[in-house]
């Protein structure tokens, strides 16, 4: 089935700038973009409304109109899809059931739309020449921590840290080569801190997060965007967590992949491919 989300994924490598810059928009706000004019939208995006047609038609689509168009039935589709799976007092178990695994299934779906390949590439890169990680997740959450776990199997030195003036102390020790990766909440204090610092000190940044907007994500090396979870509260936190814990398994997959001539022991499922003799 045809997403405008999945061909802006799978054809970012061959966007130019200004069809950076339009992807980005649609992608952020994509309610916004079909109530505006391409008038509007080329004036928002920076840019011309040959450019729109142009990436229009290198998305798949014959213009403007059919984007808006094709970005409406998909968010129509999505309101309905979440407003089908919040949870009722009166749901049955069955039903509460198959809408808790149904939400995780959704929202799975919406972050590998928003994934890059590029992007996940790019920042097993700077894991892989990394002598020490820092990672860095709010209070709620384990995901770093499980990923500190993952990370030993790679002979990977890592810390997880949930406060300022902790980090504060390893960064101090950490060379320009080293990396920091935040899960980053969308007002935390003690994160921003951690951010300026690690820049200030030239660390590699990389960035979980919901938003290209973000006002941290100017100080990132690598983000790997994740989707923003709107639905009732509690759920939106599980899947948050779920959906962290997808991203850095493919992460921690890549990185098995690139660092497999030093790891002596492969994941089951994982293995060289057999060459005929």
């Amino acid at each position: 089935m045809f997403s405008v989300w999945h061909e802006i994924s799978e054809k970012s490598g061959t966007f130019t700038p200004a069809d950076k810059k339009l992807a980005a928009v649609i992608m952020v706000c994509p309610e916004q973009v079909i109530e505006l004019t391409i008038k509007q939208l080329a004036e928002r995006a920076e840019t011309s409304e040959a450019a729109i047609v142009r990436f229009s038609r290198k998305i798949g689509l014959a213009g403007y109109r059919e984007l808006k168009l094709q970005l409406a039935r998909e968010l129509d589709d999505t309101h309905v899809e979440l407003n089908n799976h919040k949870i009722m007092l009166e749901d049955s178990t069955q039903v509460l059931t198959q809408k808790v695994f149904n939400n995780a299934i959704s929202a799975l779906a919406r972050t590998e739309k928003l994934m890059k390949a590029d992007d996940l590439q790019a920042a097993a890169e700077l894991i892989s020449g990394s002598s020490q990680l820092l990672l860095v997740e709010s209070a709620e959450m384990t995901v770093m921590r499980d990923f500190k776990t993952k990370l030993m199997t790679l002979n990977k030195r890592a810390d997880v840290v949930t406060h300022y003036s902790t980090a504060a102390v390893i960064m101090a020790h950490m060379k320009q080569e080293d990396t920091v990766i935040v899960s980053v909440a969308v007002n935390d204090d003690s994160q921003r801190a951690v951010v300026e610092q690690a820049a200030a000190k030239s660390l590699n940044i990389i960035m979980l997060c919901q938003t290209e907007q973000h006002p941290l994500r100017p100080y990132a090396d690598v983000v790997l965007l994740t989707s923003a979870e709107e639905n009732q509260q509690h759920i939106a936190m599980m899947n948050g967590r779920i959906i962290q814990f997808v991203v850095l398994d493919c992460l921690y997959m890549k990185l098995r992949q690139m660092m497999s001539e030093t790891v002596t022991h492969y994941i089951s499922g994982m293995t060289r491919p057999t060459h005929a003799k």
